[in-house]
């Protein structure tokens, strides 16, 4: 899950999309044109799951993979009590208690990482309100951390395949489709562009 805009003049484009890693690609399923500038809100993450959930009934989500955008309480509670299992990078001041539970610390502080290493800790600890487990790596001066809800050693491997959402906007973007160049503005009309789009994906 992940979410792109550009700009056409003064109208802003503003797109949520669920989309399916498939063979070293991502292939757009669903998609919500956002009213408005900024960030999705929960919302409007949970009205797309819920689609999802709706069209493909039996359908499986092996990993729902979102990025730093993806944050808050209450987006992380219906997560984990309607057991979607993700990978989620958090920001590196999102605060956890420490190992005596006596005071929150930055989440960086947890683990004591070199660069090129990775680690996870298999213990549950509690991240805006709910148990959740961690993996981190470090390649830069910060390390990525992520918190998931199962398999937390396999959480980094699988969170870089989030990646090919990027490149699937690079594609719709400027390497092809050129979507920034469209004179569109009606929402509708974008919508079955996109419809277009994902067929030619597939």
């Amino acid at each position: 899950m992940d979410r792109t805009n550009w700009m056409f003049g003064i109208f802003k484009i503003n797109i949520l999309f669920l989309a399916s890693n498939y063979k070293g690609m991502a292939i757009p399923i669903l998609w919500t044109l956002l009213p408005k500038k900024g960030c999705s809100n929960t919302a409007e993450r949970i009205e797309l799951l819920q689609k999802f959930q709706k069209i493909f009934p039996e359908q499986a989500i092996q990993r729902l993979l979102m990025d730093r955008e993806f944050k808050g309480k209450r987006w992380l509670k219906f997560l984990v009590h309607r057991n979607w299992p993700f990978c989620i990078r958090v920001p590196c001041n999102t605060l956890v208690p420490n190992k005596h539970q006596n005071r929150l610390l930055p989440v960086t502080r947890i683990f004591l990482l070199t660069t090129g290493e990775t680690m996870a800790i298999r213990q549950p600890i509690k991240v805006w309100g709910q148990m959740v487990y961690l993996a981190a790596s470090k390649k830069g001066n910060d390390p990525m951390v992520i918190i998931c809800n199962t398999e937390s050693w396999r959480a980094i491997e699988d969170y870089l395949q989030r990646l090919q959402i990027e490149t699937m906007f690079q594609a719709m973007k400027g390497r092809g489709f050129n979507l920034e160049e469209t004179h569109l503005k009606d929402r509708d009309k974008i919508s079955k562009l996109l419809c277009a789009l994902a067929l030619a994906f597939c």
